[in-house]
């Protein structure tokens, strides 16, 4: 887990020190779970060792945003994030195992 914190604050650059490590390791604990879950894995590949980074850096920059993507003050105007990225749904459906009962 060192070695992908350490990989996150590097992504995060200066932000990371908007963080505690707890919400850091929590973050990433998080994220691996939902895609062993999603995936129908038990361990990570590379690449998605690189979606659970992509998925972290997304959600502590959303952090006290909730969502919000764009925002106007004098027209009112907001605008939310659906999600994750495309790049990152792409990877996690290519890598989806389905299980057939």
């Amino acid at each position: 887990m060192i070695k992908i914190l350490e990989q996150l604050n590097t992504l995060l650059g200066d932000c990371a020190d908007n963080f505690t490590t707890a919400e850091k390791n929590l973050r990433i604990e998080i994220n691996i779970e939902k895609v062993k879950e999603y995936c129908n894995i038990t361990a990570l590949s590379a690449v998605l060792n690189y979606c659970v980074l992509q998925m972290c850096v997304a959600d502590l920059n959303r952090k006290n945003s909730e969502g919000l993507s764009s925002e106007s003050y004098a027209g009112n105007s907001y605008g939310y994030i659906d999600g994750y990225s495309a790049e990152i749904k792409s990877i996690l459906n290519k890598n989806r195992r389905i299980s057939i009962w």
